[in-house]
């Protein structure tokens, strides 16, 4: 049971590293602002997921462009939260991958609501009101010097529901599936599939930060979550270190995460911000 939370972490991980995703939030000094999103999907990912839905009698005449829907994108504001509206996209390409660039407005962020994986939306297909629970949520006091707060999601990782014969049982099946890591076959094929993949979700203010207790600070930016592939996967050793922990809580594992190469994480579960 101790490694479900992780193992959930590492499987955002790799669904993630099918694209780029960069998420930010722009917020003013009235609360109100703008989400900009850019997400690049591989093309290869996008060739093997379309030889993939062939063999199950797919449509084959799908193309690259087709990640870029901006009807979907338009309905897809409805997920961000109440009154937040879509304001603009564009179809982007760069080298190998392919995606589009969408920026929502809203005119009040304590309305907003965002997943503290920015990848797990993309690889959904809308959220309903429990999902929403679980996502981060702000609240925004407007003055001569504003103050913003954010609110992570508090995860239970027990179920009351199971057994003591049900938890031993899931904790064995945990260790089978994580405990031996993985062989340096797997490792450099990994590596080669996640090459050059990243995701990050930021929140840059309007004015100049006065006071924080946000863990990754830069300027007027804070990083909420941000991971670089080609680092975390550059030492198997530390990618085995990370399947093989064993974290009590949400908070310890954010630990383990925190002190991770190529990964960045918000450790306070509440992070307050004040800005003018």
């Amino acid at each position: 049971m101790k490694k479900l939370v992780l193992a959930g972490v590492f499987i955002a991980l790799f669904l993630s590293g099918c694209f780029n995703i960069s998420t930010v939030v722009n917020v003013k000094k009235d609360g109100s602002g703008t989400v900009e999103q850019s997400v690049l999907f591989r093309k290869d990912f996008l060739e093997q997921m379309k030889g993939f839905g062939q063999s199950f009698g797919g449509k084959t005449e799908e193309k690259d462009s087709d990640v870029y829907d901006i009807e979907k994108l338009k309905k897809e504001a409805a997920d961000y939260g109440e009154n937040v509206r879509y304001v603009s996209s564009k179809k982007i390409e760069k080298d190998n991958m392919v995606g589009y660039r969408v920026v929502y407005a809203f005119d009040n962020i304590d309305k907003l609501s965002l997943n503290e994986n920015p990848g797990a939306d993309i690889m959904s297909s809308g959220k309903n009101d429990e999902q929403k629970q679980d996502n981060i949520k702000f609240r925004f006091k407007k003055g001569g010097v504003s103050e913003l707060t954010i609110n992570f999601p508090i995860l239970d990782n027990t179920d009351d529901s199971k057994t003591a014969e049900d938890s031993q049982t899931e904790e064995n099946s945990d260790e089978e599936t994580l405990g031996d890591g993985m062989n340096d076959a797997a490792a450099a094929m990994i590596k080669q599939m996640y090459a050059g993949m990243k995701m990050s979700l930021k929140i840059k203010l309007d004015g100049k930060i006065v006071k924080t207790n946000a863990s990754n600070v830069d300027g007027n930016t804070i990083t909420l979550v941000e991971m670089n592939f080609d680092e975390i996967l550059k030492d198997p050793t530390q990618l085995k270190k990370l399947q093989n922990a064993n974290p009590e809580n949400q908070k310890e594992m954010k630990k383990i995460l925190k002190n991770a190469k190529g990964i960045k994480v918000e450790t306070q579960d509440q992070v307050k911000i004040k800005f003018k």
